[in-house]
Formats: C-alpha cells, structure tokens, sequence
C-alpha cells in the first residue's frame, strides 16, 4: 500500500488507485484459478494413466478450461503408448469435475486407436 506522503509526492488520483486495486485483485483471482485448474489437470492424468490398460508412453493435456458458469472444469487430453499385443496406440479422455466438490463427475476415456 502507498502512504499518504508518496500519494501527494506522485500526484495519485483516487480513480488510479481504485483502478490498481481492481487490477490487483483480478491478477490474483486468475492466478488462484490457473493454479487450482494444474491441480485438476494432474488429477486428470493420474486418474486416466490409472484407467488405461495399454502400457503409456506419453500421457498431456490438451487444453482445460472452465465452464461458462464457474461450477465445472474439463481437462481433456491424449495419450500414446503400447496395448497387450505390442501395437502401438492412441487414446484420449475428459474428465469434468465439479468446483463446488472438487470430485470428477464424468469421465470418458475414448476408444483406442492403433497408429
């Protein structure tokens, strides 16, 4: 916070400081969302690694975001990797959890392909 004396020295206008203050506090609400949304993205992939039978290589996201309400976030991703027979694969999955929650409310993990 400024003191008074750096207020006058600077000539700050309350408008500026109220306009700094709604910034601040936006800056701060993305990065508690940005950091919550890593903690669903890594539950995600451990949750589909754990679910997929075929040996993974390569496990990522592909994007996440939250629902246009704020009650949900979806992770979607992609994986590669080898299934029982030795064929290479690759598969893909969402998962959606509920903010209110934090518990996963659905999960699809998609058909395997073989490449």
């Amino acid at each position: 916070m400024l003191t008074e004396e750096e207020i006058e020295k600077h000539n700050i206008t309350e408008d500026e400081i109220a306009r700094f203050n709604k910034d601040r506090e936006e800056a701060i609400k993305k990065y508690e969302e940005k950091e919550l949304g890593k903690k669903y993205e890594s539950l995600a992939k451990t949750y589909a690694r754990e679910s997929i039978i075929s040996t993974i290589k390569k496990i990522r996201t592909i994007n996440s975001e939250y629902s246009e309400d704020m009650t949900k976030f979806i992770v979607r991703g992609s994986y590669t990797g080898k299934n029982q027979y030795g064929a290479d694969v690759r598969g893909g999955y969402e998962v959606e959890f509920d903010l209110s929650t934090g518990e996963m409310i659905n999960i699809i993990i998609d058909k395997e392909r073989v490449q």
